[in-house]
């Protein structure tokens, strides 16, 4: 790309410099097999900006290379700043647990912050079903560990019913039944930092 974008650059400005820079950057390649790249310019419309809107495309054309028979693990997506990715794997895995979501594709991304422990949702409804043991009347505990529950368990039911249960009877109820009837032993275990 680089090679022949300094020919191009050269043409254009009538100089010999930009394909002696580049000279050196030609990538050999050892694999056979063939690849795809697609580029897609994104403007500013009206109503959205070229942020949402390549935002949108990104799980339909994961929908859409998965049905071409393409494995996630032969997709890129190519960023250029880390926050973008963080962006790109928080909007999957929101995506996923959205009645948008294709039965059929998957949208796990393998990324430096999906591999991240604070990310794993399971993680996460352990460590809030801890602090919650850890103190059953802070409301805040009880609302984290439903939402996390709620998240993993239940992703039909409205998050406004999960923060409105204030009882904290009731809140147990919409738990698994093992762990209201384990509360008491689990409070006991002593956990290893």
């Amino acid at each position: 790309m680089f090679k022949s974008l300094a020919t191009i650059v050269a043409a254009e400005t009538g100089k010999v410099i930009s394909v002696d820079a580049y000279q050196d950057v030609e990538q050999k390649l050892h694999k056979k097999e063939t690849g795809f790249v697609s580029v897609t310019v994104l403007k500013d419309e009206e109503d959205i900006k070229w942020q949402v809107a390549a935002m949108e495309q990104v799980p339909v054309y994961l929908e859409r290379l998965q049905r071409l028979g393409i494995s996630l693990k032969d997709i890129a997506i190519l960023v250029r700043y880390n926050f973008e990715g963080q962006q790109i794997v928080k909007h999957l895995l929101d995506y996923k647990n959205s009645d948008q979501a294709k039965p059929d594709c998957r949208y796990e991304v393998v990324s430096n912050e999906s591999l991240r422990l604070d990310g794993a949702s399971s993680v996460n409804l352990l460590v809030s079903a801890l602090r919650y043991l850890l103190n059953p009347e802070d409301a805040i505990a009880r609302a984290q560990l439903g939402y996390e529950h709620a998240r993993i368990h239940e992703k039909d039911r409205p998050l406004t019913e999960v923060f409105t249960v204030a009882n904290q009877v009731d809140f147990e109820n919409n738990l698994p039944e093992g762990f209201s009837k384990r509360k008491t032993t689990l409070k006991k275990c002593r956990f290893m930092s």
